[in-house]
């Protein structure tokens, strides 16, 4: 697997209360058609904290039976190491073309807890480990100096950088050669992009897939203008994360006929009716929703 270009963090559809195998299917199309080929499982953006094993391997199921093009990373994470390695193990059993594995939460590991956290999950495992750097849900953060020491594990692999600091991408670039760095911040990625950062797993790929391809090649030939092109979509970025994720790009996918419902489970709750009409307005401007 090269760990480059975009990865949709994809949704898990419902559907009073199950898993909604039809809109998943249509969302795999519609990511297909794009030319998505490679989807994080099991992710924040699909509401792992709420999935159950059995709901996990029935998404990487229904994926592999969609197509074999498909490459899949399955998030395996948490603040019990044991767990994380049980998580990471179970992941490789069902396929996994690599784990991704956030920065443990809540206890609050020191840098060297981190580092041997994630040095006994890769040794859990024989397949690749994506480190994931998301200090605002963490509070934690992986200092780039932890991730250089961590880069010499042969199976730690690259780095989801989700601070959204374009100096902390540069620096990982810098003095963790080894990595890929694959961006957690659609808001910055393609700036980002243009400076060396090799891809990124995304939300707003959902709604906009073919354009984020697009930009993304563009951006590795050092087209400048594209950044500029993306700023147009500020908006709606910004619009996506106004409330949790995966909240608002559950409503723009029912919105735009690809699952038929936005329902999410708890302790999240649907979009306000007030952000969903905003949503509504943001893609008929763009020409995603006809007027």
């Amino acid at each position: 697997m090269k760990f480059e270009g975009v990865m949709t963090a994809i949704v898990s559809p419902f559907k009073n209360g199950n898993l909604d195998e039809s809109s998943y299917r249509k969302l795999l199309q519609q990511q297909y058609d794009a030319g998505i080929r490679k989807l994080v499982i099991n992710g924040t953006t699909g509401e792992s904290p709420t999935l159950t094993e059995e709901e996990i391997a029935q998404l990487v199921q229904l994926t592999k039976a969609f197509s074999d093009e498909f490459e899949i990373v399955i998030g395996a994470g948490g603040n019990a190491t044991d767990k994380v390695c049980e998580a990471a193990k179970k992941a490789e059993a069902l396929g996994a073309d690599a784990i991704l594995s956030v920065v443990p939460y809540y206890n609050k590991p020191t840098q060297e807890g981190l580092f041997s956290h994630f040095q006994k999950v890769a040794a859990s495992v024989s397949i690749p480990v994506i480190l994931y750097n998301v200090p605002g849900r963490t509070i934690t953060a992986l200092k780039v100096e932890t991730m250089a020491r961590l880069s010499e594990i042969d199976n730690i692999v690259a780095v989801k950088e989700a601070t959204g600091d374009l100096d902390i991408i540069e620096d990982i670039l810098n003095r963790a050669p080894k990595l890929k760095v694959l961006s957690g911040d659609d808001g910055t990625y393609v700036e980002g992009a243009t400076k060396g950062c090799h891809g990124v797993i995304s939300v707003i790929s959902h709604v906009i897939p073919d354009k984020f391809i697009e930009w993304t090649k563009r951006a590795h030939e050092h087209d400048a203008g594209v950044i500029e092109e993306y700023k147009a979509y500020d908006n709606l970025c910004n619009m996506l994360f106004a409330e949790p994720n995966p909240v608002p790009v559950k409503t723009c996918l029912k919105l735009m006929g690809i699952i038929d419902s936005d329902e999410v489970r708890l302790p999240l709750i649907p979009t306000t009716e007030k952000h969903s009409k905003a949503l509504k307005d943001e893609l008929t401007t763009k020409g995603i929703l006809n007027a």
